[in-house]
């Protein structure tokens, strides 16, 4: 394999594709939350390895987050799958209302204009969502519309290199409806393929030496605030932060495992890598140096305000940089303009137009530098910018790749390469990020605050655990959610800086994660983590649910079961169902609440809804004043006499019901508290009623049906 050029003259250019997703689930759970791995693998990551493959002149580097690899490998090795695979591989009559109201939500998540609309079958069944609404078109879908549905979702997240490789997937394409079960099968037989190849692909790019392999850190953490969250008043002063929340060791591990992880699935430990959204700090340079890492790379904007008054763009920024005197990172800083060029203005222009920019944009740096040898750094993410463009980018990345080989100013290269010009020192280096030079969308906003607090305080209890007995079986398991909950993913949907219909989504992931660590050892997660962090535009707790008040007195027999008219007859009622997050607002889990009182007693009935299933269980949450009392019922429950509220009774069979005394509670006649419904299925919070806060209930001072009585 031999560079584009290479001309003693020619400009270096570095292309950095940065491969990255959270992980999706909760360790050792059955499956993925979330199928983001498995889609962008045979669309993104494959479609980008094989126009390597048949360009073998370009030279580029590929960044691997640790928690991505993870995840391949468990589809792959061990048979791991995620909860859309289980919704397509299911066959439509098999679907419980639950399912088809969560293919009809999601199967439309990819780009409308390039995948949606050429697809007559699949433009009409998106039409008539647009229509019905998600509840009424789950009910109203034939089997084979909902086969189509399955098939068309699964297939056009496939990318024009796994087109090329398997011509079925064109053939699907024509054919675009009335497919076959075995047909479908036979499309998801080929995402577990395109999956089982992605790896061994790029170690077959490596081992020629035409890319090489960097890593971002494990879990994908912003290194600088899990060394020290301090660090966030460097660059924002002003702005409100957590409690000081600092774990120095967790970071070096986030570093070392991503690093075993990348060898382990290429053969090659990297010398490279990409810190999680460019962070830096010099704290956080001297952990990559004591991980044996030889670069790494942040943007322009961070290298600018290390400068000072001394930058100067065109002198400072075509180079690599080192801190101070001592050994430490090669740093490359990111050319931010041409960066974002590809990730958020060619997709509007013609291919041939937006490659031509780019090469003469290059090209005219080379002249700017004057002779003198410089590189420069084009760093973006490698898998979202190409859903905006026409063909998933194919015929941009073909053009560019075609000039870049062509062009004698020009040479791809690696970073492991470049000797040439020598880097620069920096006397200081500025703590920022590849946004704004700072850390403002992780970390100085109420939500991500608390999110901070929450890893603070599961630390402290890790650390107090491994203090008093370091043989504890969980302690382990324990730390893994802990690292898992450090990434940046939960961060960045937290605040007013972005927002993704599946907000409500991340929120439960994080906060399940941060439960685990209490579970892991064998405590009790404190019963504030089921109030969600995400809040919406307005933080109202009760979002206008209607509350109908208790109209008498009432004795109802606890047993779980529908029961008798007067059972329940002048109880009061809450509307639970408008009380939905904008992932869930279609799901139904809870179908009726129903409350009341005696003078000793509050009671409670709560009756499944369709989307609650076998693997679910109610989470009761009464709040008086400061102290909360929590109960969880799963069906098949029979609680008598509970150690932490005794007298209570609580039974789920066909209903959940609870009898609760007033006086273990501390309340009595006219007092006010809280209560609050969480429903919890396979480990995570799938709602909560209402979505934040408790709906506010008092104590009848007198029987209620005496205020109707008529002498």
């Amino acid at each position: 394999m031999t560079d584009s050029r290479s001309g003693g003259d020619a400009l270096d250019v570095l292309f950095i594709w940065h491969f990255h997703q959270p992980y999706y689930g909760i360790p050792d759970a059955e499956e993925f939350v979330l199928p983001w791995v498995r889609l962008h693998a045979v669309k993104s990551y494959y479609d980008m390895g094989r126009l390597l493959e048949r360009w073998p002149r370009i030279s580029a580097t590929v960044n691997f987050s640790g928690s991505l690899l993870r995840q391949i490998r468990e589809y792959v090795d061990h048979d791991k799958r995620d909860r859309w695979w289980r919704w397509s591989s299911t066959a439509p009559r098999a679907l419980e209302l639950a399912e088809r109201r969560g293919i009809v939500r999601n199967f439309f998540s990819l780009n409308i204009e390039h995948h949606v609309e050429p697809s007559p079958r699949y433009r009409e069944l998106y039409q008539r969502r647009r229509q019905l609404g998600v509840a009424e078109m789950a009910t109203s879908l034939s089997d084979q519309e909902l086969l189509d549905l399955q098939v068309l979702f699964n297939l056009h997240w496939c990318g024009f290199a796994a087109r090329d490789d398997f011509p079925l997937l064109d053939e699907l394409r024509q054919q675009d409806g009335g497919f076959s079960p075995e047909e479908k099968d036979a499309l998801l037989d080929l995402h577990l393929e395109l999956l089982r190849r992605l790896l061994p692909l790029y170690r077959k790019l490596a081992r020629r030496q035409q890319i090489e392999i960097c890593a971002s850190p494990m879990y994908h953490p912003i290194i600088p605030l899990v060394i020290d969250t301090d660090t966030a008043a460097r660059p924002s002063p002003d702005r409100p932060r957590p409690t000081s929340y600092r774990a120095p060791r967790d970071a070096a591990y986030q570093l070392k495992e991503a690093l075993d992880f990348a060898e382990d699935a290429f053969g090659e430990r990297p010398t490279g890598m990409w810190p999680s959204e460019g962070s830096v700090s010099p704290e956080a340079v001297k952990i990559f140096a004591e991980a044996g890492v030889e670069w790494i790379a942040t943007d322009e904007e961070v290298l600018c305000r290390s400068r000072g008054e001394d930058w100067q763009r065109d002198r400072d920024l075509w180079r690599p940089w080192r801190v101070g005197d001592d050994p430490s990172p090669r740093i490359f800083f990111r050319d931010r303009g041409l960066s974002d060029r590809i990730g958020f203005s060619y997709s509007e222009l013609p291919a041939d137009e937006a490659a031509d920019d780019l090469v003469g944009a290059l090209v005219a740096i080379g002249d700017r530098l004057a002779g003198r040898r410089g590189c420069v750094s084009i760093i973006l993410d490698g898998e979202n910018p190409w859903e905006h463009y026409p063909d998933d980018g194919r015929h941009f990345l073909e053009a560019l790749y075609e000039r870049l080989e062509s062009a004698r100013e020009l040479r791809t290269r690696r970073p492991s390469q470049i000797s040439n010009p020598s880097p620069g020192r920096l006397d200081h280096l500025h703590s920022g990020s590849w946004i704004m030079a700072n850390f403002d969308i992780w970390i100085g906003h109420q939500e991500t605050n608390e999110a901070w607090e929450w890893l603070r305080r599961a630390d402290e209890l890790l650390e107090k655990m491994t203090a008093s007995n370091s043989d504890h079986g969980g302690v382990s398991r324990a730390r893994e959610h802990l690292r898992i909950a450090q990434g940046s993913d939960w961060f960045w949907w937290y605040g007013d800086d972005f927002t993704s219909e599946q907000d409500d989504q991340f929120d439960a992931l994080f906060r399940a994660l941060i439960s685990g660590v209490w579970t892991c050892l064998e405590q009790t997660p404190p019963s504030q983590l089921g109030d969600p962090i995400y809040r919406d535009s307005n933080g109202s707790p009760v979002d206008g649910t209607a509350i109908a008040t208790a109209k008498r007195f009432i004795s109802p027999t606890i047993d779980g079961q529908i029961g008798e008219y007067f059972d329940w007859n002048g109880a009061g009622q809450i509307d639970v169902t408008g009380a939905h997050g904008s992932m869930f607002e279609s799901v139904r889990p809870l179908q009726t609440l129903l409350y009341g009182f005696s003078p000793l007693h509050f009671f409670l009935q709560l009756q499944p809804g369709v989307d609650f299933t076998p693997t679910c269980r109610f989470q009761i949450r009464i709040k008086v004043e400061d102290q909360i009392s929590t109960l969880r019922l799963a069906p098949g429950d029979h609680h008598r006499d509970l150690e932490e509220l005794p007298g209570t009774v609580a039974v789920f069979d066909d209903v959940a019901e609870a009898s609760f005394p007033l006086h273990r509670l501390g309340l009595s006649a006219g007092d006010h508290f809280e209560l609050a419904i969480g429903v919890e299925c396979d480990g995570l919070q799938l709602q909560r009623f209402p979505r934040h806060g408790g709906y506010p209930l008092e104590i009848p001072k007198i029987d209620p049906g005496l205020e109707y009585w008529i002498v």
